[in-house]
C-alpha cells in the first residue's frame, strides 16, 4: 500500500474539520499528520487546538489508512472546554 505521494514512510498533513488546526508556537510543536510505515502500521502525530467541540471529528483519514475496526486514542487538554 502506498500513500498519496507513492512513498511509504512519508508524513502527510491532516486536512482538518470543525475549526481544528495545528497548535503552532514558535515551531515548537509538530504539525498534525499521518504516515504508513513499511510493515503497514499507520502513525499519527501532532498537537492540535481550537476545535469547535470535543464531540466532533477533527479530521477524516483516507481509506487505506484507516483501521479495519473502530479505534480509540487518548487525548489531553488543558482543562478548558469548548
Amino acid at each position: 500500500m502506498k500513500n498519496k505521494s507513492g512513498k511509504i514512510g512519508q508524513w502527510i498533513d491532516i486536512e482538518f474539520l470543525n475549526n481544528w488546526g495545528n497548535y503552532v508556537v514558535a515551531d515548537e510543536y509538530m504539525k498534525a499528520g499521518y504516515m504508513l510505515d513499511e510493515i503497514g502500521f499507520v502513525h499519527l502525530r501532532g498537537t492540535l487546538y481550537n476545535g469547535t467541540s470535543r464531540e466532533e471529528d477533527l479530521c477524516v483519514i483516507p481509506l487505506g489508512y484507516r483501521p479495519y475496526r473502530s479505534a480509540y486514542g487518548v487525548a489531553l487538554n488543558n482543562g478548558n472546554s469548548t
